[in-house]
């Protein structure tokens, strides 16, 4: 009994530690640490749970209740918050509770304002033209308008996702089926695999070539967009080893060496320092950027692997905090406002391409189409050291997760 009794001391205890936190730094104006670092806690409280007491505890004090509204308020502009009608009702009906002096103040109508007059756009795909272009393969696309689209999608998704909604699900690895991480997740998982699928599925050793070359003109595209996220799917599609064992496939020199160039881009050494060394100057300069959230998710997830919370000095370590803030911060400064006009035709293409390839799928289709090459010329063994390098490593390393 004592044992439960002491357990359950302690979850009070650290619930009221987190709740003097989020009080210390909301009535100090540090309104960006808790909104940083708020997941990482570990809390049982909800921040807006929280956020209600602090604001029915203070709301008499003129001061400290303008603070309070302040971040509310930019909890919801910058998008840390999910902006959906619980969240606003809970908001609404807190100030409707409060005095009348509040609700005449300047942070309150800005704040009823956002509510009523933000709007929030779900993607659906599923829209159909009425009048377009059928295109039947990739190919019947150049790699520049498939990037473009491929990059519009993307980046209307991440503009979609709500920080902390976003570090919880990565936090608690539990993401909800067609949620905008979900769709991204799915759009990079697809174009993985479609790669080595489409070129296997040609039984022509020219249309084979033309499809390399196709995608490692798409790569070089999507990398020149910033697009990150769909960039690494790509290379990694032409990174397997049933495709590096054809070397027909590596026949164009160009080619080749447009794809290797790629290939080191991504490689997971020295911590992806290739991509994360490009990733700070382009956001430096404010491009347009779409991060890759594979990597986005293993940073995450080796911060959840700090204690944040000193239990010699019973409070959180500063030390430890200030990176994820300034993780967090970074990944919120991406700006993502691609000035993209989209072709229906393409975005039905994207939206039809098949969701259930995966490695068993891959391994058989590449099962049928060595039994029937076998004998020809074009399967001899690779020997070439530059093709024994090539190497899939990064899939195994860059996994997505699900």
């Amino acid at each position: 009994m004592t044992d439960a009794s002491d357990g359950k001391d302690k979850i009070i205890n650290m619930d009221n530690i987190v709740y003097n936190f989020v009080e210390k730094n909301i009535l100090n104006g540090k309104f960006n640490i808790i909104l940083n670092i708020y997941p990482f806690l570990k809390s049982k409280i909800l921040l807006m749970d929280l956020w209600k007491e602090i604001f029915i505890k203070h709301k008499n004090i003129p001061s400290k209740k303008e603070l309070i509204l302040k971040f509310i308020f930019i909890a919801i502009s910058e998008n840390y918050l999910s902006s959906d009608r619980d969240t606003f009702k809970q908001i609404s009906k807190t100030l409707e509770e409060s005095d009348s002096s509040t609700n005449n103040s300047k942070v309150i109508k800005e704040i009823r304002k956002m509510i009523l007059d933000k709007e929030y756009i779900i993607i659906t795909p599923s829209d159909s033209p009425t009048k377009f272009e059928i295109i039947r393969t990739f190919t019947d696309v150049s790699p520049v308008k498939m990037a473009n689209e491929l990059t519009k999608y993307c980046s209307e998704l991440y503009l979609k996702i709500k920080i902390h909604d976003f570090l919880e699900m990565i936090i608690k690895d539990c993401i909800p089926e067609n949620s905008y991480v979900d769709n991204l997740i799915k759009i990079s998982e697809i174009m993985t695999y479609i790669v080595p699928w489409e070129i296997l599925s040609e039984s022509d050793p020219n249309r084979q070539k033309e499809l390399v070359n196709y995608f490692t003109e798409l790569a070089v595209n999507l990398k020149k967009l910033n697009n990150y996220h769909l960039l690494f799917s790509v290379v990694l599609g032409l990174s397997f080893n049933c495709l590096n064992n054809i070397p027909h496939l590596w026949y164009n020199s160009i080619t080749y060496k447009k794809y290797t160039e790629l290939n080191q881009f991504i490689s997971y050494q020295k911590n992806y320092n290739n991509y994360r060394m490009e990733i700070c100057q382009k956001n430096n300069k404010n491009n347009t950027i779409i991060p890759c959230l594979s990597i986005i998710n293993l940073d995450i997830k080796h911060f959840t692997e700090i204690e944040l919370f000193d239990q010699k000095k019973i409070k959180f370590d500063k030390n430890k905090v200030s990176p994820i803030c300034e993780y967090v911060s970074q990944f919120k400064s991406f700006n993502l406002n691609y000035n993209i006009e989209s072709d229906k035709s393409i975005k039905l293409f994207i939206k039809n391409l098949p969701k259930d390839l995966n490695d068993k799928k891959i391994y058989e289709l590449y099962q049928i189409y060595k039994s029937l090459r076998k004998g020809s010329s074009i399967e001899k063994p690779v020997t070439t050291d530059k093709r024994k390098r090539m190497s899939t490593k990064s899939i195994k390393r860059l996994s997505i997760m699900k």
